[in-house]
C-alpha cells in the first residue's frame, strides 16, 4: 500500500469521526474552549491533523528536489575536476615534446658538430642514454605520484558523498517515522497539541542527527591538502634523483671531451 494511504486512512476514520459528532456538542465544546482561550489552539491541532498528508508530499518533495540539485552540483563539480585534469594532462604532455625535441636537437649537434673522435661520440651516446633513462625514471615517478593523487582525491570524494548520503537516508527514514507516528497518534485521538509537539521533537531530534551526521563526514578538503604535499614530496624527490643523475653524466662527458667542453 501507498505511505501516503497508510498515513492517510487513520486521518480518515479520524476525520469520519469527528462528523459523527452531533453539531450542538461540538458547538458548546468551541464555546467552552473560547472562554479558556483554546479554541485557536484546538483549531491549530485538528488542522495539524488534517493537513498531515499534505504534509507528508511536502516533505518527500523537497527531499526529491534537494535529492535533483544534489546530483546536479556532484556531476558538475566531477565534471569540472575532469576538465581540470585533462588541461593539467596536456600542458605536462606538451612540456615533454618541448623538452623532448630540444634534448634531440642537442644529442644530435654534440654527437655530429663537437665530437670530433670516437671516444668523444662514444661519450655523447652513453651521456645520451644515462639521460634519456633518468628522465623516463623521473616522468614514470611524477605520473605514478600524479595518478595516486587522482585515485586518493577520487577516494576521499566517495568516502564523503557515501556518508552524506547515509546521513540523508536516515534523515528521511526518522521523517517517514515521524509522520507515521503522528498519524496514529491522530487516529487514536490524541489531543492534537499533543501530537504537533510529538511531531516536531522526532523532527527536530532527525535534524540535529542529520547535522551531526554531516559534521563527522569524512571532509575532502582536509584530505586534499595532505594528499597535495604527499604529491609535492613525491615530485621534488623524483626531480632530485633526476639532477643527480643528469649531473654524473654531464661531469663524465666533459671528462670524455677533455679541453674541448661540449657543456
Amino acid at each position: 500500500m501507498d505511505k501516503h494511504k497508510l498515513i492517510a486512512l487513520p486521518i480518515a476514520i479520524l476525520v469520519v469521526a469527528n462528523m459523527m459528532v452531533p453539531s450542538f456538542a461540538l458547538a458548546d465544546e468551541v464555546n467552552a474552549n473560547k472562554g479558556l482561550g483554546l479554541g485557536r489552539e484546538n483549531n491549530k491541532g485538528s488542522s495539524f491533523c488534517v493537513r498531515l498528508v499534505e504534509k507528508d508530499e511536502r516533505f518527500e518533495k523537497n527531499y526529491a528536489e534537494k535529492e535533483a540539485k544534489l546530483s546536479s552540483e556532484r556531476n558538475e563539480n566531477d565534471k569540472e575536476r575532469m576538465g581540470r585534469r585533462a588541461d593539467a594532462d596536456k600542458r605536462r604532455e606538451d612540456r615533454k615534446v618541448k623538452v623532448d625535441n630540444r634534448v634531440a636537437n642537442r644529442y644530435q649537434k654534440l654527437y655530429e658538430e663537437i665530437a670530433k673522435t670516437d671516444a668523444e661520440k662514444l661519450a655523447v651516446t652513453t651521456f645520451k642514454t644515462v639521460v634519456e633513462t633518468a628522465l623516463t625514471a623521473k616522468r614514470t615517478s611524477v605520473d605514478a605520484a600524479i595518478a595516486a593523487f587522482k585515485t586518493a582525491v577520487d577516494t576521499a570524494t566517495t568516502a564523503r558523498r557515501t556518508a552524506i548520503d547515509a546521513a540523508r537516508t536516515a534523515y528521511q527514514t526518522s521523517t517517514e517515522a515521524a509522520l507515521k507516528t503522528a498519524a496514529d497518534q491522530c487516529a487514536a485521538g490524541t489531543a492534537s497539541a499533543i501530537v504537533r509537539t510529538n511531531f516536531q521533537t522526532l523532527i527536530k531530534t532527525a535534524k540535529d542527527k542529520f547535522e551531526a551526521d554531516k559534521a563527522a563526514a569524512p571532509k575532502v578538503g582536509v584530505d586534499v591538502s595532505a594528499l597535495t604535499e604527499a604529491k609535492r614530496t613525491a615530485l621534488e624527490k623524483a626531480q632530485t634523483t633526476f639532477q643527480a643523475a643528469f649531473e654524473k653524466a654531464k661531469a663524465d662527458l666533459k671528462a670524455a671531451f677533455g679541453t674541448n667542453q661540449p657543456v
